[in-house]
């Protein structure tokens, strides 16, 4: 692939080449669930050069002439792999604004062959098919949470509130319908993620030992 450098990306052949090419990437498995797929754009600074690659990509970006720290303790190889690092920040910032997309740009180590790169990567995260419960006793004055359960996620949400009462009637518990003053729903909530109440009556003897409170 073609490139301008003194610092400056070719930003359109950048955009074009991770646009044909990503397709080409493997997916990957993650440890959290999600998917990703990197895109090696180019290489910028061959692997064979070993520990002379920072010293070589601050060359290639014109920063490799700053070193004079007035910490005399604070050595040449300490101050390289320090601006290479807020390189690297600056660069991937830069380049994530002017290139907006699915995925996102870096560079980088090759983490297979060593080499310093320019990267695409996209991530995909997998699918959740499984839904808490959550069986809430509802008293004349109080509520209470009896107990968390999950279940399998239908498409349709009505769908799945039925089927987590029906869920719920099988662990013997009875349920206060919407109608009856009940809460039986589907709730999305974006910092706990979605879950489903079910209100259940309790039994009697509970109900007795809270009138008496």
């Amino acid at each position: 692939m073609a490139r301008t450098f003194r610092g400056v990306f070719d930003l359109e052949q950048i955009r074009g080449y991770a646009e044909a090419h990503i397709d080409e990437a493997e997916w990957i498995d993650g440890p959290w669930g999600e998917r990703r797929r990197t895109l090696v754009i180019e290489t910028l600074v061959d692997g064979w050069h070993g520990h002379h690659i920072p010293a070589m990509v601050l060359e290639l970006f014109g920063e490799a002439d700053g070193y004079g720290p007035e910490d005399p303790h604070y050595s040449k190889g300490e101050w390289t792999l320090d601006t290479l690092m807020l390189l690297e920040n600056t660069i991937t910032d830069a380049l994530n604004e002017a290139l907006p997309s699915k995925g996102y740009y870096y560079i980088g180590y090759h983490e297979y062959d060593g080499s310093y790169c320019l990267f695409y990567e996209e991530y995909e995260e997998e699918e959740d098919d499984m839904i808490e419960v959550v069986v809430i006793e509802a008293g004349a004055n109080y509520l209470d949470k009896l107990e968390v359960f999950e279940m399998e996620l239908p498409a349709d949400e009505d769908q799945a509130v039925a089927e987590a009462i029906d869920a719920v009637a099988a662990l013997g518990y009875t349920e206060i319908p919407n109608g009856s003053g009940g809460c039986c729903a589907y709730v999305s909530d974006s910092f706990e993620g979605d879950w489903i109440a079910v209100t259940v009556e309790p039994n009697a003897e509970e109900e007795e030992e809270e009138e008496e409170k």
